[in-house]
């Protein structure tokens, strides 16, 4: 088994984690795994989702520079190298 470091993403900017590998539990005990889009919604919030598939994980708020998981997920882990 291989472990990869992860980072703390809920102060980092969005623009960073484009493309990063993350890791997400859902509310159901799905994991899904995949690399991430950034979104722009508004000039004051984004979400970050999975590529393909349109799934938003993290809502950006832009103006206060935090992120917080979607509804409907529960966890999530963001690597430090991207696939």
């Amino acid at each position: 088994m291989t472990v990869q470091t992860h980072m703390a993403w809920r102060y980092r900017n969005p623009a960073d984690l484009i493309g990063r590998r993350c890791i997400a539990l859902t509310g159901m005990d799905v994991t899904l795994d995949g690399p991430l889009d950034l979104i722009r919604l508004s000039p004051v919030h984004a979400v970050l989702k999975y590529r393909g598939i349109g799934l938003h994980v993290i809502d950006c708020d832009l103006r206060h520079h935090t992120n917080k998981t979607s509804d409907g997920i529960r966890a999530v882990v963001i690597t430090e190298s991207k696939p």
